[in-house]
């Protein structure tokens, strides 16, 4: 589930008759409430109150207002392997309105996680793009085939003058067992 800023799971054990609340699911270390990890890279950055918010230089400073500063998980996507394997795909906005403007931060991109065994967790996480303008929305559609799936994701914005490209790869999930 996403709610704006992290995401939550929910699990059910009974074929969806019942569910668990939902709690945050964090992946990687990528905890985007943990703000002291990036708040100085956006110092005396200004953003708008109010619905809409963004950037205009005028404003309240970041810094100062921690409902701006905290990221966002945006655009979840979830699929499952013929082989059982579990397949996310999500974006991360540090922080969501100031992430473009400022994209170099090696958290902002697009990602995938693995799991191997029914989503307790999530060993494997592949970071596709890293500190480059991006929307962050990504689109994953299995394959014909064993183990195969096709990604989605854009380079640019939505208001970049820069353009906007979209990008997709086959990718091929090979489990080594030891």
């Amino acid at each position: 589930m996403r709610t704006g800023q992290e995401l939550r799971e929910a699990v059910s054990d009974d074929e969806g008759r019942t569910w668990s609340a939902p709690q945050p699911r964090v992946f990687a270390d990528l905890d985007v409430h943990r703000t002291e990890k990036w708040v100085d890279q956006f110092r005396g950055v200004k953003v708008r109150a109010g619905a809409g918010g963004g950037l205009d230089g005028k404003g309240a400073l970041i810094e100062n207002n921690p409902t701006e500063l905290v990221g966002a998980v945006v655009d979840p996507d979830l699929l499952e392997l013929p082989s059982g394997v579990l397949v996310a795909a999500f974006g991360v906005r540090v922080p969501p309105r100031a992430c473009w403007p400022r994209a170099e931060f090696p958290w902002n991109g697009n990602y995938l996680a693995f799991s191997l065994d029914h989503g307790r967790s999530w060993t494997h996480v592949v970071r596709l793009t890293s500190g480059v303008l991006t929307t962050h929305y990504m689109a994953i559609e299995k394959m014909p085939g064993a183990n195969r799936f096709f990604v989605a994701y854009d380079l640019g914005d939505w208001r970049s003058h820069r353009g906007k490209a979209v990008y997709g790869r086959t990718v091929k999930v090979t489990i080594k067992k030891n």
